[in-house]
């Protein structure tokens, strides 16, 4: 899913019947259609910070 453009992501929401998925960046486009809650986002830098704790 990473690899499709935000416009295939949209297209692919509303074939999944997802509401209001117009205003959502790519990475909640993905979330939404994992099921992950709503502002679920791993991001870069938070993993590159919480390896380095260990």
């Amino acid at each position: 899913m990473e690899r499709k453009t935000v416009k295939q992501l949209k297209k692919a929401a509303k074939d999944l019947g997802l509401r209001r998925y117009l205003r959502l960046r790519k990475h909640e486009l993905i979330a939404a259609m994992r099921g992950q809650p709503k502002g679920f986002h791993f991001s870069t830098s938070l993993f590159r910070s919480l390896q380095y704790q260990s």
